[in-house]
């Protein structure tokens, strides 16, 4: 079971033999002269008669154990072994809180479990754990080989086994140097990793990049392309355009020989110098008051001559024929079907010359003008009732 603990490198157990167990008793006998042994104290007393040693490679993989220890069985007593000044060693993965520290006097290193078993036979056992690494079990092993327990006082075996704890020290931490070695060199090589893929991703990312900014720069020169077509486009065709053209000879025809303008220099010529309103306002003013009779002669003029007025028949008259049978409708309706934007200029101006110079609406319009309102005229009417008033005024005068 101890075998597949994590971090267990090794294990095995023993029980101690007669001699070793005899020669242990002594020991105690002679370190606490209180103590007495019999056959039915013994066991307790001597708590490593079952031992296992567990061995692991690093310092670091104790605490992985100790957990696994805890974990399954009751823990009585937990002794840290070690050499003097090994507490002040930095990074030796040991939790010093968790057990009891002893210092042994020639440098032996090993941390000892008591764990108490289920009572047999009325009687609590102990087994003893033993957890060290792979170096101080070397040393360990040789120096009870070859010392214990019949030459602890030789001076000069002590000394080469001090050397060689010493030995067994230095390699459990060049172990946990590698170990912590070689941790940081796969957190390099997973950075270099990183690092290749970024420069990868980055690579990629400015190609991409580029072939934006070409494409950018193609669709700059194809704009720079179509607006200078365009621009010659206007220079070529604005001159040329149809639309200028018909504007001038509708200019150079309409304009001058137009009926409205013929008709305000008529209204300027006889109404405006001489006109018979400005010599009625002014008799007005000079004779008749505001009660005078002239008002209700102002309200006949409205009620007949309002409803009659040539301009609201104009605008009638205009209404009915122009706006249903508008030319510019049909114009439009003729661009639309016969002329193409490609079409030729010359054969479009030749179309409009035949289409609507002769239906021109204007020329239409002075002949209605002339069938409708030049006989029934009302200011010939006016006239009439002018002459009629100015005759009773001149009466008036005269009685």
């Amino acid at each position: 079971m101890i075998n597949k603990f994590s971090g267990v490198s090794s294990s095995r157990f023993r029980v101690k033999d007669s001699e070793h167990l005899i020669a242990k008793i002594i020991r105690k006998k002679i370190e606490k002269k209180e103590i007495f042994f019999t056959l039915d104290n013994y066991e307790q007393e001597i708590q490593d008669l079952i031992g296992f040693r567990v061995i692991h490679i690093f310092k670091e993989e104790w605490n992985e154990i100790d957990q696994e220890i805890r974990r399954r069985w009751n823990v009585e007593i937990c002794e840290y072994n070690q050499r003097k000044g090994d507490n002040l060693l930095k990074n030796t993965g040991l939790d010093y809180a968790k057990m009891e520290i002893k210092e042994h006097k020639r440098g032996y290193r090993s941390i000892h479990y008591i764990i108490k078993t289920k009572e047999i036979k009325h009687r609590n056992k102990f087994i003893e754990i033993q957890v060290r690494t792979i170096f101080e079990e070397a040393w360990s092993e040789m120096d009870h080989k070859v010392i214990y327990p019949y030459y602890l006082n030789n001076k000069v075996l002590n000394n080469y086994s001090l050397i060689l704890n010493r030995v067994a020290g230095m390699a459990d931490e060049m172990g946990n140097f590698m170990k912590n070695e070689v941790v940081s060199l796969s957190k390099l090589d997973r950075l270099d990793d990183e690092n290749k893929k970024l420069k990868e991703d980055n690579e990629r990312l400015k190609a991409k990049i580029r072939e934006y900014e070409n494409s950018l720069i193609d669709e700059s020169k194809n704009m720079k392309k179509m607006s200078k077509e365009r621009e010659d486009s206007r220079r070529i065709y604005k001159p040329l355009s149809p639309w200028k053209k018909y504007e001038e000879e509708i200019k150079k025809i309409y304009e001058p020989s137009s009926p409205w303008k013929k008709y305000e220099e008529e209204i300027k010529k006889k109404y405006e110098p001489s006109s018979p309103w400005k010599k009625y306002e002014e008799e007005i003013k000079k004779k008749y008051e505001p009660s005078s009779p002239w008002k209700k002669y102002e309200e006949e003029i409205k009620k007949i001559y309002e409803p009659l007025s040539p301009w609201k028949k104009y605008e009638e008259e205009i209404k009915k024929i122009y706006e249903p049978s508008s030319p510019w409708k049909k114009y439009e309706e003729e661009i639309k079907k016969k002329y193409e934007p490609s079409s030729p200029w010359k054969k479009y101006e030749e179309e409009i010359k035949k289409i609507y110079e002769p239906l021109s609406p204007w020329k239409k319009y002075e002949e209605e003008i002339k069938k409708i309102y030049e006989p029934s005229n009302p200011w010939k009417k006016y006239e009439e009732e002018k002459k009629k008033t100015y005759d009773l005024l001149n009466k008036f005068k005269k009685k």
